[in-house]
């Protein structure tokens, strides 16, 4: 998809008509850096190191180092992501609920319910105590990530943009473009973590060459 994007992205750069205008030249930007950005996360066992090579690439903040500010907003577990954690309802998950900044910007808002027994006594008390984003703090264990779903909140143009361009100005970019649902384990170990990120619209704030 992501190669897909960019060839359409070439190819109607120098078209006549609609895609010619510079917004609508825009919206193809859009579409081809957010499938771009998807691509990688699909492909990543951390969604953090994705976000801040994102954020460190486009030049979003000048130091490209992820932060979790935690919330006191948190979304207790479903039956549903119990079974998927292979816990029962007697186990107390951890719970996080953080906006991951790099920077001033925030680039996702994040859910997180994890299995603290299957984690450290150090993981536990960084989790609890710090701004560390839980990437980064379950690291050692190497988990892999396993994608349970993609949800689109947006999209820059009509599915039929390639033969009928349109700008759909009636579709502004709204605060979230894009929803991924994971599960986290580490090699041929239970899951240890499910998370539900919305990436915001600051993933694509920053300076246009043109």
């Amino acid at each position: 998809m992501v190669v897909l994007g960019a060839s359409l992205f070439l190819s109607l750069m120098g078209a006549e008509g609609p895609a010619s205008d510079p917004a609508y030249v825009h919206r193809l930007e859009d579409f081809a850096l957010i499938e771009h950005l998807n691509g990688e996360l699909l492909a990543s066992r951390s969604a953090t190191l994705t976000l801040e090579h994102w954020c460190g690439v486009q030049g979003l903040s000048a130091q490209p180092r992820l932060v979790a500010r935690r919330t006191p907003e948190v979304k207790e577990a479903s039956t549903e992501t119990r079974a998927r954690l292979q816990v029962g309802p007697e186990v107390k998950l951890g719970v996080r609920h953080v906006e991951l900044m790099c920077g001033d910007k925030v680039l996702s808002v994040a859910d997180n319910w994890y299995v603290r027994e299957r984690l450290t006594a150090a993981m536990n008390q960084a989790l609890d105590e710090t701004d560390t984003p839980f990437g980064r703090v379950v690291a050692p264990l190497a988990p892999e990530r396993k994608t349970l779903g993609v949800t689109w909140l947006w999209r820059p143009l009509a599915e039929s943009f390639a033969v009928s361009p349109s700008l759909e100005a009636e579709h502004p970019r709204p605060p979230f473009l894009f929803v991924h649902h994971a599960l986290l384990a580490p090699p041929n170990g239970p899951p240890i973590a499910e998370v539900e990120e919305r990436y915001t619209a600051a993933i694509l704030d920053f300076p246009r060459t043109r």
